[in-house]
């Protein structure tokens, strides 16, 4: 897959969307030290600073309209396979969020999109690596990094490529067996469990 590395953009998915309007449509991955515009679900705005990751896979033309919805469940599974590599337990806040120590320590935003007469899927991940408590200070939301949490302090651009692969691990399950990853997700969700649970057994159950 082919790796796009910038120092600041506007947001990655911004970008993602440009190169889609502009005729690529290869499965890519963006990635960005610093945003400027970055957004979380409902344009919530997604604070960009140094010290953390912020990328978009761009997953290619949408096959169906729920797929959207699958995302975000194996893609917070991936995420947490990937913490969990490192010995760092999380948990999530449905539809997109992860929790460590009850803190927002990433965040997930998967959209369907229509470019040149075509739906696309990309997936936005923001993930806090080195931030200190101060980059969170008057927030409206309770938020912490990695190496405020465990005192560990991992390069996030050396971070992509591993966390990718353990997405594209739960892709692949979510592909083969959606039971088991709908299971997977409500034992993790700490956070809107029944509306997650609710909503997930509808999505499997019209598809």
């Amino acid at each position: 897959m082919e790796k796009i590395v910038f120092d600041t953009v506007d947001s990655t998915n911004a970008v993602c969307r440009r190169g889609v309007r502009q005729g690529d449509i290869q499965e890519r991955l963006i990635i960005s030290s610093t945003q400027t515009e970055g957004k979380g679900t409902r344009d919530h705005l997604w604070d960009s600073e140094p010290g953390g990751l912020y990328c978009t896979w761009y997953m290619g033309p949408a096959q169906d309209i729920a797929q959207e919805v699958w995302i975000s469940v194996f893609a917070a599974l991936g995420v947490q396979d990937y913490f969990a590599a490192l010995g760092i337990p999380t948990s999530i806040k449905w539809p997109n969020d992860i929790l460590l120590d009850g803190r927002k320590v990433g965040g997930l935003l998967a959209e369907r999109f229509v470019e040149n007469g075509l739906s696309h899927l990309m997936l936005g991940i923001g993930i806090n690596f080195l931030q200190g408590k101060d980059a969170f200070v008057g927030k409206e939301y309770r938020a912490t990094s990695i190496a405020q949490a465990t005192g560990r302090r991992l390069e996030p651009l050396t971070q992509a490529e591993p966390l990718l692969a353990c997405i594209s691990e739960r892709r692949m399950q979510c592909e083969e067996d959606k039971t088991t990853v709908i299971r997977s997700f409500l034992e993790q969700a700490t956070i809107g469990k029944e509306e997650a649970e609710s909503f997930l057994r509808r999505m499997y159950e019209t598809n």
